[in-house]
């Protein structure tokens, strides 16, 4: 961006006061001139200027004040919707989310096989077609969200490597938004879990924190402040122990012990080649004390795994997400007293490793995150301008802002 250009500030402002919008829920015009810094005349016309967009509308006024009371303001959350979809490894799962991430439809399917980049385009393309024909508001869809485990470059809408599928160097942004006529962003699936996270979570700013993904495969990703680091980590191969050959080829990762793959793998092996899912070994665990073994071992190895990650970059908080993230508290007890016992003594006084609140649909409201970011909110692109929050009174864009949108002041009027 131009800094020395007003339009720019204009652009800025208006993002900041629609995300502040939508973070508070409801607020006033003289709230947001306090909190965001930006003059009372400049607010009102930024707020009008989405009024008539029909993104915000008021709100009824504020109870309880006196004198004359303000009017609030919140999200017209039906104005506008992402398509999103994540694709893992024994299922996909779609949505569509509105202004304020809310799920309006969700569908979860088992993951198609793929023979080549050509089928898994379409798949993806075929898939999410028959979910905004069915939508009512298919006209009000502004793009489409693609995640996936994979490595993906974001910015050039490119899968590098898919080693789940054997697929390499697909420009699957380019494709799906031809076949579609919708712009389509896709990113790597941990990466938009912990940017979900953020939207719809309860992580503080302040806070880093080391997030797990646990499904069939296991990824994690380090947010700290407003950058997310290590999407491409190699977590799930972590030194665990044992003799068990990983798809990588090496014994001993984490994702032998604990990938739902292997425990499916261990799981049947018990049951005599039942073919049943992890979700389906896990409700047999509590009658089956040899399946019950099995999750407990995926337990201890994932507070082992963890304890390793905590002794080198010290997190705050760890979280795990993910479709085996909703297992009983039981085993929760079972990772951290094997962290206790793996994590180096300044590390595991305080840090207790919980489950994230977004449960296993962590997946799919991480790819309406990376939507609504993309196409509505761009709060990445404001947390880029080096401020800690959208919000922040103390960031060199903060001070632009306190230069540049007083119209009277530099002689041009705000929007």
């Amino acid at each position: 961006m131009i800094f020395s250009d007003p339009k720019t500030a204009r652009i800025i402002n208006r993002l900041r006061v629609l995300n502040c919008i939508q973070q508070r829920g409801t607020i006033s015009r003289a709230d947001l001139s306090r909190e965001l810094v930006i003059n009372k005349v400049s607010i009102s016309e930024i707020a009008d200027m989405l009024i008539r967009e029909g993104l915000i509308e008021e709100a009824g006024k504020v109870s309880g004040a006196v004198g004359r009371k303000p009017t609030l303001l919140r999200i017209c959350r039906e104005a506008a919707f992402v398509l999103a979809i994540d694709i893992g490894l024994k299922n996909t799962t779609l949505g569509i989310g509105n202004l304020m991430g809310e799920l309006v439809r969700f569908e979860r399917r088992p993951t198609a096989d793929f023979s080549d980049s050509a089928e898994f385009t379409d798949y993806i393309a075929s898939s999410a077609a028959r979910l905004a024909d069915r939508f009512r508001s298919p006209e009000k869809i502004r793009g489409f969200a693609v995640t996936l485990h994979a490595d993906i470059d974001s910015a050039g809408g490119r899968l590098m490597r898919a080693a789940d599928w054997g697929l390499e160097q697909i420009p699957l942004g380019r494709l799906l938004t031809r076949k579609l006529s919708l712009p389509t962003v896709i990113d790597q699936n941990v990466r938009s879990m912990l940017l979900a996270e953020r939207w719809f979570g309860d992580i503080s700013p302040d806070n880093s924190i080391f997030y797990i993904n646990w499904g069939q495969k296991i990824g994690a990703a380090q947010l700290a402040g407003n950058t997310i680091l290590s999407v491409n980590s190699e977590f799930g191969h972590t030194w665990t122990g044992g003799e068990a050959v990983c798809f990588c080829g090496k014994k001993g990762c984490l994702e032998t012990l604990s990938g739902g793959w292997s425990i499916e793998k261990q799981g049947n092996e018990i049951t005599g080649g039942s073919g049943k899912t992890v979700k389906q070994l896990y409700r047999d665990a509590t009658e089956n004390k040899a399946l019950a073994e099995i999750f407990n071992r995926a337990a201890e190895a994932m507070g082992k795994a963890a304890a390793v990650a905590a002794n080198i970059i010290s997190p705050d908080r760890i979280l795990i997400g993910g479709g085996l993230s909703g297992i009983d508290d039981t085993y929760y007890r079972t990772i951290n007293e094997q962290f206790i016992r793996t994590a180096a003594p300044g590390t595991r006084s305080s840090l207790i490793i919980t489950r994230s609140a977004l449960g296993d649909r962590a997946g799919i409201l991480g790819a309406a995150a990376l939507g609504l970011d993309a196409f509505i909110y761009k709060r990445r692109e404001l947390d880029s301008l080096s401020a800690p929050s959208v919000n922040s009174f103390d960031s060199p864009y903060q001070r632009y802002y306190e230069r540049h949108d007083n119209g009277s002041k530099q002689g041009h009027q705000e929007p």
